[in-house]
């Protein structure tokens, strides 16, 4: 019976890690909800994740640390534990230490330390302490498990870079399309970022999530790229506009729309432009 409820757990446990890695927009919800697991399903008294600096990935994420239980280890522990157990040129793979450097353990316990690989190079660890129950020794159930929740967080962050560097791809589209209008229309430079930082803020009063003011702030920034249709002759001209040019400015949401309309990621943000 104790053997079929260990792998019920670990069935569940491994079916909601890999549900929760569709979501790329909270990396730290996604670590700090792995580490919990790991110590409500496994039999120790805590349970650490930790993440080595990358430029690549987000700033709230690396060189932090995720732990449920009292755990005792420091960021600065868990760097130099990569650095001391897993050396260049080995193969990394579990190690189970008495003690870990500046950290202080029981004298009985084993400190369990899961590398988390991309690429075959250690970008991270994973480690449990303190383990209690009938048997203090870790076992072969809790390294492969470990192992396991190592794999989901390492193909996790792959999607991450992948994530982060599509959206600096589409901001540095944004930021294109918004710098070609300020330099068509000097009279209006800076104006849709303006824009952008005050619909942002309005959003966010009102009661609107995070991400949707984002979207909010997405549209402020886009809204005015219709503009490029218009004549640069009507846009910095002086003095008042005729009815005529009055009429081709009115245009630009509707040029705006059609420039944007075949972006997918664009969708929601449309009715903003016009």
């Amino acid at each position: 019976t104790r053997q079929l409820s260990d792998s019920f757990e670990t069935i569940d446990l491994l079916y909601s890690l890999g549900r929760s890695m569709n979501d790329l927009t909270q990396p730290q919800q996604f670590l700090q909800g792995v580490t919990d697991r790991l110590h409500t399903t496994m039999c120790f008294g805590w349970t650490c994740s930790w993440i080595a600096p990358d430029p690549r990935l987000p700033r709230t994420l690396t060189d932090t640390m995720f732990a449920a239980g009292a755990s005792p280890v420091t960021a600065s522990s868990a760097a130099k534990a990569a650095s001391g157990l897993f050396l260049p040129g080995s193969e990394p793979r579990a190690a189970i230490v008495p003690a870990l450097e500046g950290v202080m353990v029981s004298s009985i316990s084993q400190v369990l330390v899961q590398p988390v690989l991309r690429a075959g190079r250690v970008v991270g660890l994973l480690m449990a302490g303190d383990k209690h129950g009938d048997d203090p020794q870790v076992s072969s159930y809790d390294i492969h498990l470990l192992e396991a929740a190592a794999g989901y967080i390492g193909a996790y962050l792959d999607n991450a870079v992948l994530y982060a560097e599509q959206q600096a791809m589409f901001f540095g589209t944004l930021e294109a399309l918004t710098a070609s209008i300020d330099a068509k229309d000097r009279y209006t430079c800076g104006h849709s970022h303006r824009v952008a930082f005050l619909s942002q803020s309005l959003a966010l009063a009102t009661g609107m999530t995070a991400e949707q003011a984002e979207r909010v702030r997405i549209a402020g920034m886009v809204h005015d790229v219709g503009k490029i249709g218009v004549p640069e002759a009507v846009l910095t001209k002086q003095g008042h506009l005729s009815d005529d040019e009055f009429a081709a400015i009115k245009t630009h949401p509707e040029i705006g729309h059609r420039i944007l309309k075949d972006i997918p990621l664009m969708a929601d943000v449309l009715p903003g432009v016009l």
